[in-house]
């Protein structure tokens, strides 16, 4: 790794980021291809915990909305939260790795079927905390739509069309505490 990208910054956290692309071109992973992945999760977890502080959104963004303006209403991603598309075996070798090391693992939000495969990781920070999410497929439509701008109910479309029992009310409120995002008027975008 040392040879394809020596260390081009004295700060010693960005020394490894692009291990996932070493690995993936360089490394015969043969039965570990979700080592690609790990190491992805492995960098957002720093730039997550790097990133710009903003407060969270809170369910206080509803207040004085009308019912029509409701699934019109935008919101804005947290600096520190990040979307993957992950193999599961790269969320169970994480899961695995903090409790061997007493870490924080993947916390389980109670959005979608508990039966799906989760395929997704949210990962965020609020406060001071880096948080690791997993998701099913139609939970982490509902956050990309969200996340790219979509309104709410466009938003809330998707996943319904992805999964069509995914339980709003509990995506919507997972939203307002994941920390995924902020509180409009809160980024902070003088540092970059």
């Amino acid at each position: 790794y040392v040879s394809h990208f020596p260390p081009a910054s004295p700060i010693m956290a960005e020394f490894g980021n692009q291990m996932p692309e070493f690995l993936n071109e360089h490394i015969q992973l043969e039965g570990a291809e979700h080592a690609v992945d790990l190491a992805k999760m492995e960098r957002q977890w720093l730039v997550s915990f790097h990133a710009a502080d903003a407060d969270v959104v809170t369910s206080a963004v509803f207040e004085g909305l009308t019912d029509e303006q409701i699934p019109e209403l935008q919101f804005e991603t947290h600096p520190a939260a990040c979307l993957m598309q992950v193999n599961p075996l790269a969320l169970s070798a994480w899961q695995g790795a903090a409790e061997a090391s007493g870490r924080e693992g993947i916390s389980l939000p109670a959005t979608g079927s508990q039966q799906q495969e989760f395929t997704h990781c949210l990962i965020t920070r609020s406060q001071f905390t880096v948080q690791l999410f997993a998701l099913t497929e139609s939970t982490a439509e509902f956050f990309k739509s969200l996340m790219s701008g979509a309104p709410f109910g466009a938003a809330a479309e998707t996943a319904v069309a992805a999964e069509p029992d995914f339980n709003i009310g509990e995506a919507l409120g997972f939203a307002l505490t994941s920390g995924a995002f902020a509180a409009p008027g809160t980024l902070n975008t003088s540092f970059k």
